[in-house]
């Protein structure tokens, strides 16, 4: 297409599986004057020969083969072929809403906007979806403050609607050879950014996919050096002073998310945290203002990284030793109100239990 209105970008690598009902969400848009650009990043499956059919079948789509260097170079590599006035990036295995591009387009267009940030669902894989609506209030974010909860809850590229040009000319792009780099980018965009408008509708199916890059557990400490990169960014930006509490905050709540999830690596993870600590996160990670971290996230600070003994001390013999005994009375504590007090109120009340049956619900 000479003048598609939005550019869809869609890195591939080995989601046989996946990449027909990916396609299929993009391909029956409702808007029609769309570009899709399709990396094959590479893969060692079928894949290359599924987006060479679409290619075949749909004139809209260009389908370019690489061989495998990873995720951001694979999105980068589409920049120069961009065409449209907004672009999207879409995961090979997710899917979007068939309404998607009209929508968003319609909305920016409607705010003059950089960027529309979107919500999305997490599709678990086992028949059950489970909807992520962040804490975004909907509307216009211009300042450090409105963009606070952005920085926090949307990091993914893939969830926001962008304006090709604010794209292009901030050179928004993806750091190489690391995972996570989707977080680079999401720091730089939303701090640039002049206008961002936050779209309360879940557009985005995102799909848990054990396969995926954010799944490779011994390479989950590369966060580390996103967020080394990210910090020098907001040095040489200018910024810092106006994110200073955002960052800090969010990048130990990611280290102890990671950490937290990562069997393995977690030595070479810790070193990294240490090698990379400033003065700034030291003291904001001791006097905790306001209670911003929570009571893991503190005590993962004070025992992992730091290795406090009284706080290691104090944990072992207070903290530990209560959360035990709590747990201990939690059985007998719901027995007891369940015999003695539920129970006899709903004899009262004439409640009876409600049985599923094949139609409705029943008494």
């Amino acid at each position: 297409m000479k003048n598609p209105k939005v550019t869809i970008i869609l890195p591939v690598y080995n989601v046989e599986q996946y990449l027909r009902q990916c396609l299929d969400s993009i391909v029956n848009q409702t808007m029609r004057d769309i570009q899709v650009i399709c990396i094959n990043d590479g893969s060692t499956d079928g894949s290359l020969s599924i987006l060479r059919e679409y290619e075949a079948s749909d004139s809209r789509i260009t389908v370019l083969d690489q061989p495998n260097q990873g995720q951001a170079i694979a999105r980068n590599v589409a920049y120069p072929l961009i065409k449209s006035k907004y672009t999207m990036f879409v995961d090979s295995d997710d899917w979007i809403e068939l309404d998607t591009c009209e929508k968003l387009f319609d909305k920016a267009e409607q705010t003059n906007t950089e960027i529309v940030v979107f919500f999305y669902l997490r599709e678990n894989g086992d028949n059950t979806v489970e909807p992520l609506s962040p804490f975004i209030s909907p509307g216009t974010k211009t300042t450090p403050q409105d963009k606070a909860s952005i920085l926090f809850y949307h990091t993914s590229a893939c969830w926001k609607f962008w304006r090709s040009d604010f794209l292009l000319d901030n050179n928004l792009v993806f750091p190489e050879g690391l995972i996570y780099e989707d977080n680079m980018v999401h720091w730089k965009a939303v701090t640039q950014a002049r206008h961002i408008e936050v779209f309360p509708k879940p557009f985005y199916h995102y799909r848990n996919n054990p396969n995926s890059t954010t799944q490779a557990y011994h390479r989950h400490s590369e966060i580390v050096l996103v967020f080394h990169l990210i910090l020098a960014y907001l040095h040489e930006s200018g910024l810092y002073q106006d994110y200073k509490d955002i960052f800090i905050l969010q990048k130990l709540q990611l280290w102890h998310y990671y950490y937290s999830s990562a069997p393995e690596g977690r030595l070479k993870f810790l070193q990294w945290i240490r090698q990379s600590l400033t003065k700034d996160d030291r003291k904001y990670y001791h006097t905790n203002p306001e209670g911003r971290l929570s009571h893991e996230e503190y005590l993962f600070y004070c025992m992992n990284v730091e290795k406090n003994k009284a706080v290691i001390l104090k944990h072992h013999l207070l903290y530990k030793p209560m959360n035990d005994l709590r747990e201990l009375l939690k059985w007998p504590e719901r027995v007891l109100l369940r015999r003695f007090i539920f129970k006899p109120m709903k004899r009262l009340l004439g409640i009876k239990k409600i049985r599923k049956t094949s139609g409705d619900n029943t008494q």
